[in-house]
């Protein structure tokens, strides 16, 4: 598979959106994902992150929203992310050159 092309669009966010969330809600990226990941996969992204789950985040942490977002755990859709990653021919030694760089 080749990646072909892509489209990026701008959006402005609200700014009560972008420093919190209704109860219920969460602005979703890739960081809950991380979160869920393995203690090997968090330390290597940032040594901080090792132990700490989204409770230890105040922005992410406080609405008391699970790790799941449409029925399936964030740790599972981490490992699609990086399989995902892998099948754009990103693989693994190649994110971790590029996150230390």
């Amino acid at each position: 598979m080749t990646l072909l092309g892509s489209k990026c669009s701008v959006y402005l966010l609200e700014k009560s959106r972008v420093v919190g969330s209704s109860l219920g809600e969460r602005g979703y990226h890739v960081f809950y994902q991380l979160l869920e990941g393995s203690e090997d996969c968090k330390s290597w992204v940032w040594e901080g992150l090792k132990g700490m789950t989204g409770k230890d985040f105040k922005y992410i942490g406080e609405d008391g929203v699970g790790a799941m977002i449409e029925g399936e755990r964030d740790g599972v859709k981490f490992e699609r992310t990086k399989k995902a990653m892998s099948t754009l021919g990103i693989e693994e030694g190649e994110r971790e050159r590029r996150q230390r760089a």
